[in-house]
């Protein structure tokens, strides 16, 4: 009989010191209880539960970094996966466990407290082995690290949506239909239902936001796989969107709540530039993807797009994603995005606040229609008058409009000269509770 021995073969094979490596257990021990005599055997449904609790060597104690120890049980898991096509290549791996290839240190060494993004597309490629590995184990190795996220089933979504009626879908795109959903708690809920589950988008938008935790960010709570068909749970995500409040028909959106928004979502990008656990490029900001509560409180959403991207440098996109008129020109032209992207798109989403204007309106004068062609040179002249939103009125605050023009002209401008988006926040921060004189 003959057996094939690849690059597979190793990799098992190091699975399994990984896995005496936690545990401290033997391959083959005679000497433990009926059922822990064989380490694979004994170990396989552990890892497949990420079950540190029993996996790890009782006698490290509490002395090792949970976040490594957690990367190597997810290594672990991936490598003796008993298909050879469903197991990483060992480059992967080594990047799972914080390396490149150069021996540079990576998330989880230096007992660094960061959490490890074991399916982060930066770190592993899921399309060498994506068609070999199913739609539930791919999540799954998304979120062992995140108890907290919940996997419902998709009973639970069609009671919690009337049978994903259409009285209950709030939103439909290019890539996604929403719908509005109430949980068996009471708890209300977004419902978001991919059109391509298995899309390298989709998995990096979802790797994204499983990490991420800000009150400005809209939160995922958790998912559901049926079949192929991969769902995910949202907080919230029944409000309207500042694209509806700005826009809509019946709605005038006074000046403090266009001022807490702008302030509300600038920290969110900051989050996602300098505060999360890895460093984050938006790519669509937009006022459609940012949502306004019963009590104006804004949270971002749309993290489809999103990226990571070592920190401080540009990311060349396979291709241009965005929505012209919110999309960075120089992006589209050479499609290279980084931070300064973001803070362009947010620029757009100032300067709709002061002037109520939409990104493009084909019932405004000759010359109007388009907001950035009309509304640059206003800016670089700090016009007020032309600029606010006359439905304003003068209920404005002086100083937060005047420092709100200022931070969408600095926005706009060429990439090299924009700034920063925590200084965009400290501009905005510095007068968000001032008071007219």
């Amino acid at each position: 009989m003959c057996q094939r021995v690849n690059d597979k073969t190793d990799v098992y094979s190091f699975g399994v010191v990984l896995l005496e490596l936690i545990t401290g257990h033997k391959p083959i021990d005679t000497t433990r209880p009926q059922g822990e005599t064989n380490l694979i055997t004994w170990a396989r449904p552990l890892l497949d539960e990420r079950n540190l609790d029993k996996l790890v060597d009782l006698r490290l104690g509490s002395t090792y970094n949970d976040c490594q120890m957690q990367a190597m049980i997810a290594a672990a898991a991936l490598c003796l996966q008993q298909s050879s096509q469903c197991r990483p290549q060992i480059s992967q791996v080594l990047k799972m466990l914080g390396k490149d290839s150069n021996g540079k240190e990576g998330l989880s060494t230096g007992g660094t407290s960061r959490p490890v993004y074991i399916a982060d597309t930066t770190y592993v490629n899921h399309g060498a082995w994506n068609s070999a590995t199913s739609l539930l184990q791919q999540v799954q190795s998304i979120y062992f690290q995140r108890p907290s996220r919940r996997r419902f089933s998709i009973m639970e979504l069609e009671a919690a949506t009337g049978g994903f009626s259409a009285g209950n879908l709030v939103g439909k795109g290019d890539f996604n239909k929403v719908y509005r959903g109430e949980l068996q708690d009471g708890r209300l809920v977004g419902i978001k239902c991919p059109r391509n589950s298995e899309s390298q988008e989709n998995f990096r938008g979802l790797e994204i936001n499983s990490c991420l935790s800000h009150a400005n960010i809209v939160s995922l709570i958790g998912y559901c796989v049926e079949n192929t068909q991969l769902i995910l749970v949202y907080d919230s995500l029944h409000q309207q969107t500042l694209s509806d409040y700005l826009h809509g028909e019946d709605n005038v959106l006074g000046w403090e709540v266009r001022y807490k928004v702008a302030v509300g979502i600038c920290k969110a990008l900051e989050y996602l530039h300098d505060g999360s656990p890895g460093y984050v490029i938006h790519r669509n900001v937009k006022p459609s993807k940012i949502l306004v509560s019963h009590n104006f409180q804004p949270k971002l959403s749309g993290l489809e797009f999103a990226t990571w991207a070592p920190k401080r440098s540009i990311y060349q996109a396979d291709k241009v994603v965005g929505t012209i008129g919110y999309l960075d020109p120089e992006c589209a032209i050479t499609g290279k995005f980084s931070d300064k992207s973001d803070v362009y798109s947010f620029g757009v989403v100032l300067v709709e606040l002061i002037t109520g204007r939409k990104v493009k309106d084909g019932t405004r004068p000759q010359g109007e229609q388009y907001l950035m062609a009309w509304a640059r040179p206003l800016l670089d002249k700090r016009n007020l008058d032309e600029l606010v939103d006359p439905q304003l009125g003068k209920t404005y605050n002086v100083s937060q409009m005047q420092a709100m023009i200022l931070a969408a002209a600095l926005c706009v401008q060429q990439s090299s000269q924009r700034p920063k988006i925590s200084e965009v926040l400290k501009m905005l921060d510095e007068v968000s509770n001032t008071d007219e004189d």
